[in-house]
């Protein structure tokens, strides 16, 4: 009896350790996506407290189904510079994790890993080390490089639909679907609207995803993101994004005041074709034209690619920086190549995904269509605009 007493004894005081243990991980606020998950858990879009680790979240059933065919919204740093965005790459049979800086709107780093099937399925015991370090490193570089540690909760709306940010400001973001072109706007109360991106499916079978998503960090409210996918690829959604600060979208910022500006520099109107990025003190740099000829089929890595009668490129004072007429081309007030009867075979290169542009090219052309001069601008990212090179 003594001995059976003693065994329930102990019993009891590691029954008591172990509630103790588990009491103080719930007060430091364990969240669940770290314990262990079975293969058989099901995936339920932003229903965790916390980031969930990698490997957890591709173990659950249904999420690489949902990353086929959506963007899911990892989360942001600390910081809410990164958002960190992943998809499921079906010809690649691997997930993609794209992480996307929102105050200089580009993808600073594309990580891949494996999925939970091929984890499991490899046999060979080299290639199964090679593909856990994957899922390691991608896991180290989210927590320690980028410090994705804030999960997110987006709102979620239809591109045919609008939706309204909280907060002050009465803004609501919509979108204009004119085939084969996307245009991301913010609208105030007062009907003044603000661009913050266009996508171009011309060339591609893509074609925008119904789903996208508003984002903000807790801690930065003044600071929304959008994102949204092409889908139709053979490899899956195709996360395309955009940020915008509140304090940004000012009225002489605004798609009416930018329609004045252009008319005033570039005297009947014209396009923009390229912007900058949008900040407190306006869009970075603007190329408006004013097309002779329908611009050609937009290829990869082409922004812009047509032939002229004049264009302009302004800078974000509103101030005519570079400009190109029938009677030549001025740079910054000094003519540079005069002529007449001119007109201008305009192509702009964006092959860098960590920036906007890489290259302006502009033909200088006769009225009988030989290039009278060639001149080039090349992209500085950090001054956020066109250098001419001379």
């Amino acid at each position: 009896m003594a001995v059976r007493w003693t065994m329930l004894g102990m019993w009891l005081l590691v029954s008591l350790l172990a509630g103790c243990q588990w009491g103080e991980d719930f007060q430091a606020g364990t969240p669940v996506s770290h314990l262990p998950r079975t293969e058989t858990a099901e995936f339920v879009p932003y229903a965790d407290r916390e980031v969930p680790r990698l490997r957890s979240l591709i173990a659950r059933k249904g999420f690489q189904q949902y990353a086929s065919q959506h963007a899911y919204l990892l989360g942001y740093s600390y910081d809410g510079v990164f958002l960190a965005v992943m998809t499921f790459d079906r010809e690649a049979k691997a997930y993609r994790i794209q992480l996307y800086h929102t105050v200089r709107q580009r993808i600073e780093e594309t990580l891949y890993i494996p999925s939970a099937e091929r984890l499991h399925a490899v046999q060979d015991s080299q290639k199964r080390s090679e593909a856990e370090e994957q899922l390691q490193i991608a896991q180290e570089t989210i927590d320690m490089g980028y410090r994705i540690k804030v999960s997110a909760k987006p709102l979620r709306w239809r591109f045919d639909q609008a939706v309204r940010i909280p907060g002050t400001g009465n803004y609501i973001i919509r979108t204009d679907w004119k085939t084969p072109t996307l245009s991301i706007l913010v609208q105030d109360s007062q009907g003044r609207k603000w661009q913050l991106a266009q996508q171009d499916w011309r060339t591609s079978s893509l074609r925008p995803a119904p789903e996208m998503y508003v984002i903000r960090h807790p801690d930065f409210p003044g600071r929304w993101t959008v994102v949204g996918a092409s889908i139709g690829s053979k490899k899956g959604p195709e996360p395309f994004f955009c940020s915008v600060e509140i304090d940004a979208l000012r009225p002489d910022h605004s798609e009416q005041a930018l329609s004045r500006l252009v008319h005033t520099v570039l005297p009947g109107g014209g396009n923009i074709v390229f912007r900058g990025e949008l900040t407190k003190r306006g869009y970075g740099v603007l190329l408006a034209v004013q097309e002779a000829l329908p611009h050609a089929v937009r290829e990869t890595g082409i922004v812009y690619q047509g032939v002229v009668k004049r264009f302009v490129i302004i800078d974000d004072s509103g101030h005519a920086v570079d400009q190109g007429g029938s009677n030549g081309l001025v740079h910054q007030g000094r003519l540079l190549s005069a002529g007449r009867s001119l007109y201008y075979r305009i192509v702009l290169i964006d092959r860098n995904p960590k920036q906007k542009a890489d290259l302006l090219l502009v033909d200088q052309l006769e009225p009988n269509g030989e290039v009278k001069r060639t001149f080039e601008w090349i992209w500085d990212e950090s001054e956020q605009r066109f250098q001419l090179l001379q």
